[in-house]
């Protein structure tokens, strides 16, 4: 499950914005397309070992050790 933490308007005003491990507001959630996209992200990555709807995450053992952009990109 990907929850989303903040939302912003098109002005960058903060709907809301919730702390990493806050538990006192209701949990929203991707719609289901985007999070299989951000799940093949994770494994493309090389993040995650398992990941997936009803599936428990494993988080890669030994993760990327340098970012995978182009030479010359900013980031």
């Amino acid at each position: 499950m990907w929850a989303i933490d903040a939302k912003f308007g098109p002005d960058g005003y903060p709907y809301y914005v919730h702390a990493f491990g806050e538990r006192l507001s209701a949990v929203r959630t991707v719609i289901k397309a985007v999070a299989h996209i951000l799940d093949d992200l994770a494994r493309a990555q090389g993040l995650v070992e398992n990941i997936g709807e009803q599936v428990p995450l494993v988080l890669a053992a030994h993760p990327p050790s340098s970012p995978n952009i182009k030479p010359g990109a900013s980031e």
